[in-house]
């Protein structure tokens, strides 16, 4: 397993800086945000389905908190620096994304 990837923000994470809030830091991201399925009744353990699921660099995952489907990033790799740096970028899931989250969950 590779130590080091971009999430899809662009942003760089390292696997072992998995909960922490540093330049490669990372969490897991509920794509459509966990808060709102509990709202519609979605049973928990669907909601936490890898169909659901992806790592989040922690700045852009705090960023995007419970948006869906179109949401902000915070932080970007920089290849010159070899870190990440501030830079807000507008996201949105996939439209193909979308609908498959939406059978998935029966909403």
């Amino acid at each position: 397993m590779e130590e080091y990837r971009l999430d899809e923000q662009g942003a760089l994470i390292k696997w072992s800086d998995y909960g922490e809030y540093r330049d490669g830091g990372w969490q897991i991201d509920h794509i459509y945000p966990e808060s709102s399925l509990q709202a519609k009744g979605v049973k928990q353990e669907k909601i936490d389905d890898l169909i659901n699921l992806r790592a989040l660099n922690s700045y852009n995952n705090d960023t995007k908190s419970d948006k869906y489907p179109n949401f902000e990033s915070s932080k970007v790799y920089d290849p010159k620096s070899g870190k990440n740096i501030d830079k807000t970028g507008k996201w949105s899931v996939t439209a193909t994304k979308q609908a498959e989250l939406k059978r998935f969950f029966g909403i």
